[in-house]
């Protein structure tokens, strides 16, 4: 994933209402994106943002996950599905949680 596509979905949970990622909203970020850096949008597809519970994102990647799992989030490549936990846990503050998290998965 390119620095465009990583500004971008932190853009879409800071300036849209939570999880939403409408075209219409994902383009009118990458338009600010592109007046205001040097970043350029090259057309490639976004990727789709899905929420699921921690325990079942560690049941996704573990075969036997350990009940002290902390995975929140991770990409897709192949599907191009970044799934994250929509709740920090004990060891994430809420502010910018969902930013964080995203920048991480790039």
């Amino acid at each position: 994933m390119n620095i465009l596509k990583s500004i971008l979905l932190s853009f879409i949970f800071i300036v849209s209402p939570v999880y939403a990622s409408t075209d219409d909203i994902m383009f009118g970020m990458i338009e600010w994106i592109e007046k205001n850096s040097k970043y350029r949008y090259n057309g490639e597809e976004l990727p789709i943002i899905e929420l699921r519970p921690a325990e079942e994102i560690c049941e996704i990647l573990f075969e036997s996950p350990s009940e002290n799992c902390n995975v929140l989030g991770y990409y897709d490549h192949d599907q191009n599905i970044i799934v994250l936990s929509p709740t920090p846990n004990e060891y994430m503050v809420e502010e910018k949680y969902i930013e964080v998290v995203i920048f991480h998965e790039k």
